[in-house]
């Protein structure tokens, strides 16, 4: 058996690293102990293990395999402008899951998209340009 761990019964919300457990100085954002990174991500994140890491490194890299075949496939796709012109200003009637389900994009990624904020990858258009088509 062994011993608790005295930084289990602090309350972390005020005034106690929670990396270490010590009790911070009066205004200090974070302790001498522990590096800023540390204390921005929180200890034993598992959102940073290595297997998190390594699935996302992959589905970004397929991200970008698809992206380029797709480029291949299609050397004379309309440009940007044409895109901010006549799909992007239509999908404000959309709600998220709608151009996420047309594009298979996260929630996150359509909520840039439809601020206008990002343009998605061509290979994307031909499906909004089909969702905001079907809606008129």
């Amino acid at each position: 058996m062994h011993a608790a761990d005295p930084r289990d019964s602090l309350d972390f919300g005020r005034s106690h690293c929670r990396a270490q457990g010590v009790e911070l100085l009066f205004g200090a954002p974070i302790c001498e102990h522990v590096s800023r990174t540390e204390h921005l991500r929180g200890v034993n994140d598992p959102r940073r293990s290595t297997g998190v890491s390594r699935a996302l490194g992959e589905a970004i890299s397929d991200a970008h395999r698809r992206n380029r075949g797709w480029a291949r496939e299609h050397p004379d796709q309309r440009d940007e402008a044409w895109f901010k012109r006549e799909v992007a200003p239509m999908l404000d009637g959309y709600s998220l899951s709608q151009i996420a389900k047309a594009t298979g994009l996260s929630l996150a990624a359509c909520s840039r998209i439809r601020a206008g904020a990002r343009v998605p990858h061509p290979r994307h258009w031909d499906r909004l340009l089909a969702l905001v088509e079907a809606g008129n």
